[in-house]
């Protein structure tokens, strides 16, 4: 039976694809934690996986294994002893192609887990071959290729933190909100002399549908702290999430850094639930039932032509003509 994982980006998982003997394996990039790192905690597993066979200069696109007799041997141990196994995996994401110094450009594959590992010592990642497999076709005749084996270590020292993991959300993680405009973000350990000046990439998600994260220096902050404004975007235009649902804000670990190295060691994230009350007025209203609608500006210019539902969440603040009626979206 095939298996989706999700969050926020599906990631589709292979069933019933088999190995020829003249498959090839492609060693992981990397993991985060990084092998040999330190961390004061951990929940949160990063596979970073080669984009490209520089030898027969071909790309390369994986797919998780659904074979459970595979997935079932990745797993963190400690002293020999698993403590945690894809039994503990809440969500699978996987990112966009990212360039790393050292790795090169990979594509991150990212667990989350249910549980956080907080008891100092010595941690291995196992994961085992053939986790993943080849997207689609074939490379020549009568082979494919997977992900080699792969183990790494790293160190819990619960005496290490980083000042970026206190954080603070405005409105507050689980605040009911009729429509998300913009949300800020303050780290009260941190200043912003201290930041490394570089905009971390984050994400609006309901599961279903992403928004990215603008992120922009808050310059009216009074206390010297580090503090962002965030606001979703679509097509690099600001948006206003209306659509009522569970939306969360997530910035992934290590997206946000200091001068001096210090990155954020867990993901940052806040869940609103959007009433679809606040800042689009009269959409559900106004769609027609039978079929899509279109929108026009005041001024009787076409805006969008055969328009859906979730599209008209997706307006610009103005004063819009849908189907005859005219509708403001603050």
């Amino acid at each position: 039976m095939n298996r989706i994982y999700t969050f926020g980006l599906s990631m589709v998982l292979a069933a019933g694809i088999g190995m020829s003997a003249s498959a090839e394996e492609y060693a992981l990039a990397g993991t985060k934690p990084a092998n040999g790192a330190v961390v004061n905690s951990f929940s949160e597993l990063t596979l970073f996986l080669p984009t490209w066979d520089k030898e027969k200069n071909i790309p390369l696109e994986f797919v998780f294994n659904s074979d459970s007799e595979i997935y079932s041997q990745l797993y963190i141990s400690k002293d020999g002893t698993p403590v945690l196994s894809m039994q503990d995996i809440e969500a699978l994401d996987s990112g966009d192609d990212v360039n790393i110094e050292g790795l090169g450009e990979v594509k991150p594959l990212i667990f989350l887990f249910s549980k956080t590992l907080t008891a100092d010592g010595e941690y291995t990642i196992h994961v085992p071959a053939d986790l993943l497999l080849q997207r689609t076709g074939e490379m020549e005749e009568g082979s494919s290729y997977s992900t080699a084996a792969y183990t790494s270590t790293f160190t819990i020292d619960s005496s290490t933190s980083s000042p970026l993991d206190n954080y603070i959300f405005t409105p507050a993680s689980g605040t009911e909100l009729g429509a998300i405009e913009s949300i800020s973000l303050v780290f009260p350990d941190v200043t912003s002399q201290e930041w490394n000046d570089k905009y971390p990439a984050g994400k609006f998600s309901n599961g279903a549908k992403d928004y990215a994260a603008s992120v922009t220096l808050d310059s009216d902050n009074q206390e010297g702290h580090l503090a962002f404004i965030v606001k979703p975007m679509e097509n690099e235009e600001p948006v206003v999430i209306s659509k009522a649902d569970d939306w969360t804000l997530t910035f992934d670990a290590g997206s946000i850094g200091l001068k001096d190295g210090t990155t954020n060691q867990n993901s940052i994230r806040a869940t609103y639930i959007v009433t679809g009350g606040g800042s689009q007025t009269g959409i559900e209203s106004i769609f027609n039932s039978n079929g899509n609608v279109t929108v026009f500006s005041i001024d009787g210019k076409k805006i969008i032509d055969n328009a859906s539902e979730e599209s008209l969440y997706t307006l610009g603040k103005g004063i819009y003509v849908i189907n005859g009626k005219t509708v403001l979206v603050k």
